[in-house]
């Protein structure tokens, strides 16, 4: 499963990512990896806040711990690097690590992720120095 969560006061959506996914894996010193497009040009008067790589929308989602009925889901997915394959600290769930052989072999990971888990693997190749890449929704 991505490592993902819902925004909190005081956070944008890019800062929800990294905090989820230090959360949930256990793993320091992520970074966002910067998403392809546009930037916003030079002297930009407002602060920025970095672009996910892609935005899905979930039309059907079951009830769970925050909505108690069928709900929606617009998705903001980021890339991050590590340094560090091992987590710092203990994570809200177990840590795997994943080859693209491995993600293409196992049938238990949805076809979006092994769609989206192809690209990252020809990303993390332009990353050189990363241990890992992490994907994280918010």
């Amino acid at each position: 499963m991505v490592p993902g969560g819902h925004v909190e006061e005081n956070e944008n959506t890019a800062e929800a990512a990294v905090r989820e996914a230090r959360e949930e894996t256990g793993l320091s010193g992520l970074r966002l990896l910067p998403a392809p497009g546009p930037r916003l040009p030079e002297g930009f008067p407002l602060r920025s806040v970095p672009q996910p790589w892609w935005i899905t929308e979930l039309t059907r989602c079951p009830p769970d711990n925050h909505l108690d009925q069928p709900h929606g889901h617009i998705d903001h997915i980021w890339l991050m690097g590590c340094q560090e394959p091992a987590p710092a600290a203990p994570g809200e769930h177990p840590l795997e690590w994943f080859t693209a052989e491995q993600i293409a072999a196992l049938q238990e990971i949805p076809p979006d992720t092994q769609v989206l888990a192809a690209m990252v693997f020809a990303e993390l190749d332009e990353h050189t120095g990363l241990a890992g890449i992490v994907t994280a929704t918010a």
